[in-house]
């Protein structure tokens, strides 16, 4: 017995170390990471005085079984793309953000989900960063059989201009063990600067730490060095899914700062602004999709070179995802 546990001890701790190289090391190298795509040769300079914009958690498009240990159909992932394609041209968007998008997924069936919004709404110019590149992702905890295949997925920008820069920027990252970190994505800020004509634009997507508030707090104090940096050569649009409830809200989601640290930036504003928010809570949360009870997706601007026409959560984008977008119509100002 002490002769088998000597050569069984060693061999099983050497194929914990195999294993966990192998399954943490990424499919892709680093360069693959930020990808920018022009569907035509031709470059579009076109220019719109009234721009819509759109951002969205679009949960890879698993609706409301995100996060959760079930089997998923193709069929599924099939027809929550068809109402997504749907939603995007009846509500005639420009630019849209998207957040937790699949590139090249075996949970989502291997589609390039991006590739396909972009080519069938003839969008045509969209980015990409990458955040989650892994071989194994120890979740869902039970089956074991689930947790094993290639995952690609990031942030990504669809849009009828130009993208002239698409930086990806690693956010701080949230105080876990080095081994749940090992595989863990990403948190990015995905920096785009759009073409609009006459004018130009940039875009920072988010999509902040989940469970850690100390991490959000100082990802939002890199947001604020990001738009510093920018702020006085172009108009500036923060998105996405910040994870952090407003610094107003009656039932926040964790005792935090980040939204607050955003808010009191000079010039940013909400797209649904604080006061709109507060005449009906319920009106604008964003998560979840079938029973909304908290705002974590926004759109902040400077209203000192934008100005916001209208805008409202799209409640009618049901459960393509666990969220539900933040639209709204802007003007950039002279």
């Amino acid at each position: 017995m002490k002769k088998t546990l000597k050569i069984f001890v060693p061999l099983l701790l050497l194929f914990i170390v195999v294993f966990y190289f192998w399954a943490s090391a990424p499919n892709y190298s680093e360069s693959d990471y930020y990808y920018t795509k022009a569907f035509d040769s031709e470059i579009n300079y076109s220019s719109k005085d009234t721009l819509r914009i759109m951002t969205y958690n679009m949960g890879y498009l698993s609706g409301m079984t995100n996060n959760k240990a079930v089997d998923r159909t193709k069929d599924l992932f099939d027809s929550n793309l068809d109402n997504l394609q749907g939603l995007l041209r009846d509500l005639k968007v420009d630019v849209c953000c998207f957040q937790e998008i699949d590139f090249h997924s075996k949970r989502s069936y291997f589609v390039d989900q991006l590739e396909e919004i972009a080519e069938e709404n003839e969008y045509p110019y969209y980015a990409k960063v990458i955040n989650w590149d892994k071989k194994y992702i120890p979740f869902p905890y039970w089956p074991p059989s689930q947790q094993f295949g290639e995952v690609l997925s990031g942030q990504a920008i669809v849009s009828e201009f130009l993208v002239l820069k698409n930086d990806r920027i690693v956010l701080a990252q949230a105080d876990n063990p080095f081994y749940y970190n090992a595989f863990y994505l990403d948190r990015l800020a995905q920096v785009n600067l759009l073409h609009l004509g006459d004018k130009k634009l940039l875009v920072i997507n988010v999509h902040l730490e989940a469970w850690d508030a100390r991490a959000r707090e100082e990802q939002a104090n890199q947001l604020i060095g990001l738009y510093n940096q920018y702020k006085e050569q172009y108009p500036v649009l923060i998105v996405g899914d910040f994870n952090s409830t407003p610094s107003n809200a009656a039932d926040p989601y964790m005792e935090e700062e980040t939204i607050k640290k955003i808010m009191s930036l000079d010039g940013i504003r909400s797209a649904i602004s604080d006061s709109l928010y507060m005449t009906n809570e319920s009106a604008f949360f964003t998560f979840n999709s079938i029973e909304p009870y908290i705002k974590i997706d926004f759109i902040f601007y400077d209203e000192n070179k934008i100005e916001v026409i209208k805008s409202r959560v799209v409640e009618e984008a049901g459960e393509i995802s666990d969220h539900l977008p933040v639209l709204a119509d802007i003007v950039i100002l002279d």
